[in-house]
């Protein structure tokens, strides 16, 4: 029950917090069985946010253990379908405790459910990839010794975001073909030849991820620029079509270095000169966006950000103050801010109900998320607008180097 609510809660606030939400082939993912899921980990446990809300069947992932030090934060946690797991830099003491969450893990399997892990151990917000570890291809090998008639698939899901931390950002998710080992051990005591089956799968899960996220181990901040000259110029209407081709435009990037990396350098120098967003050149191609539409929406949106921005607004403050790591920032705004917002909806309710009647509190249940809604969409073109102003300021010498730049960056970008 407590999963339920919050998975339509969360849908709720990844959908205002991010402006598309894109996904491909995640009908791939069986629809009944064990199931292995994998993905890449660039925004913490906004990822397995993420893919929870995307997936209908429920979804079991891992957390850092030291999360579930408070027993009430335990009891919680694992109703929400997480569970504990310990990094080895821990120390010794919590190697006992991952045995126990690797058997956690066989047991959900075992039952049929769908478990989530990240095979690169941390998070982290640039377009790379880390090092797999092996603990779930681990899994899927033991699992398959185990219990032949019934494969466990393993899933590869990429994760891209196009932003690790701002609102009004883009997120696509995209799954790939599931696999099985390629050979099962026939005795549990051919410890060579489990290691090596483990191993090539590990390989084989780190390949898959490879071809379904964009990723640049050697140049990320500049693969990260020029995905932004990428998205400003895109005209896909299809999310499906926008990701293969994001993806394909990455890795033409990464793999022709010396033909790309100075002029995508020269482009981001440009346009730090001339003092505006990455996202702010989309207006440089004949889009304009009135001012008319702040100024008839100001009354309604001064009204809802009077009602309701006292917890978001302490949300960012606390996001601000307390998050010290770039890939925890959105997951913990996200989420601080969507339950202070509850307790504010609730309380402000309750007291007009108190104060005025049922009639009136019904009617302020219903009028207060409506009026933060348009408020949050007034915000969300005030930003866009502001973008396309300081684009209207530049000078036709500046607009020219700008569009010059991006055109040779979007060589790469696929016909």
């Amino acid at each position: 029950m407590l999963y339920a609510t919050v998975k339509i809660l969360m849908r709720c606030a990844l959908n205002l917090f991010y402006t598309r939400i894109g996904s491909k082939d995640l009908q791939l993912i069986p629809d009944k069985g064990p199931v292995i899921l994998i993905a890449n980990h660039p925004s913490s446990l906004m990822d397995a946010a993420l893919l929870g809300v995307q997936l209908k069947r429920p979804l079991h992932f891992f957390a850092r253990g030291d999360l579930f030090r408070n027993a009430f934060a335990a009891w919680i946690l694992r109703r929400l379908h997480m569970h504990p797991i310990h990094h080895h830099q821990n120390g010794r003491s919590t190697l006992n405790d991952n045995d126990d969450s690797f058997e956690v893990a066989m047991q959900l399997l075992e039952a049929g459910e769908i478990v989530l892990f990240f095979p690169e151990g941390i998070s982290q917000t640039a377009y790379r990839l880390l090092p797999f570890k092996k603990g779930a291809f681990r899994l899927a090998v033991q699992m398959a010794m185990k219990n032949s008639a019934q494969p466990c698939p393993v899933v590869p899901v990429g994760i891209n975001y196009s932003h690790p931390k701002l609102p009004f950002s883009q997120v696509w998710i995209h799954a790939g073909t599931p696999f099985l080992p390629a050979h099962v051990p026939s005795e549990a005591t051919d410890t060579q030849a489990f290691n090596q089956v483990v191993r090539l799968l590990t390989l084989k899960g780190a390949h898959a991820i490879s071809q379904l996220v964009i990723a640049d181990d050697h140049h990320p901040v500049e693969l990260a620029e020029a995905m932004f000259v990428y998205r400003n110029n895109a005209t896909d209407p299809d999310p499906s079509l926008m990701i293969s081709n994001e993806i394909q435009f990455a890795r033409k990037i990464s793999s022709q270095h010396n033909r790309y990396l100075a002029e995508i350098n020269l482009y981001r120098e440009a346009r730090l000169r001339c003092g505006v967003t990455p996202t702010a050149p989309r207006f440089l191609k004949d889009r304009s966006l009135s001012s008319w539409p702040l100024w008839l929406g100001f009354p309604a949106a001064a009204i809802g950000w009077l009602l309701n921005a006292l917890p978001l607004q302490v949300g960012k403050w606390i996001a601000d103050k307390k998050v010290t790591r770039e890939d925890f920032y959105s997951w913990v705004l996200v989420v601080v801010s969507l339950f202070l917002y509850l307790f504010w909806w609730l309380a402000i309710t309750l007291l007009t109900g108190i104060i005025a009647g049922k009639a009136m509190a019904l009617t302020t249940a219903i009028a207060l998320p409506l009026s933060g809604y348009a408020a949050w969409k007034y915000y969300q073109y005030f930003v866009a607008w502001k973008d396309c102003r300081a684009v209207r300021q530049l000078n036709t010498v500046q607009k020219a180097v700008l569009e010059d730049l991006a055109a040779g960056i979007l060589t790469a970008a696929p016909v």
